[in-house]
């Protein structure tokens, strides 16, 4: 463990068929959790298997559409003050500048920016690289909870309890764009259903159209 601190960390999971990225992303945060949640909406594979083998408080749900829904009963089951949002396909590259963004933090603010730099191959063998900042590390709060059904967010909870959003060094790396063509056409479409439901259930969400 790195860790030698007054905060603790849950770091929160969900996922189905993952066996292919799980074990990396679980060896990279490791060192700086203190509990992992995972929560399992319908894997087939050994995705259960290799969450208990790294020690992981495993749960299962029905997939609803709704990747908030999934998210948010993983923060029900955290029990730490800090909550680490990340994704079977994403790797933490350096625990310890979390350990010490964490260290020096101050108590008005809610969420962390992370830098997440994305692979993507394209059909003629190249790599696209690209970074964005991303809130994946915030406060553990029962008011702090996602929305959307996908793309989820979580910075209006945060900013409405009067809470601050800071930037960080800490890096993720995804490489869930890595998949095969029929992988990522598989996955384009269900993100395509789902951002036609969201619209469905609400025409004015702009964030969908975009």
């Amino acid at each position: 463990m790195l860790k030698s601190r007054m905060e603790t960390i849950s770091v929160c999971i969900i996922a189905k068929n993952e066996e292919k990225f799980l074990p990396d992303c679980l060896f990279s945060i490791k060192d700086v959790a203190d509990e992992i949640i995972l929560v399992d909406t319908g894997s087939t594979d050994r995705t259960i298997e290799i969450a208990k083998y790294y020690g992981c408080k495993v749960f299962n749900i029905a997939w609803q559409n709704d990747f908030s829904e999934a998210r948010n009963y993983a923060l029900e089951k955290a029990e730490c003050n800090w909550i680490l949002s990340i994704d079977a396909d994403e790797r933490l590259i350096n625990p310890n500048v979390l350990i010490s963004t964490l260290k020096n933090v101050d108590y008005n603010t809610g969420g962390i920016l992370i830098k997440v730099t994305s692979e993507a191959k394209r059909i003629d063998g190249n790599t696209d690289v690209y970074a964005t900042n991303l809130l994946r590390l915030f406060r553990s709060h029962p008011k702090i909870r996602f929305y959307g059904i996908i793309h989820e967010q979580i910075i209006e909870p945060i900013q409405a309890l009067n809470l601050k959003l800071v930037n960080s060094d800490i890096e993720f790396i995804h490489l869930g764009y890595s998949n095969s063509l029929e992988q990522m056409g598989k996955k384009q479409l269900r993100n395509l259903e789902l951002l036609n439901l969201a619209i469905q259930n609400n025409d004015k969400d702009i964030y969908s159209y975009y």
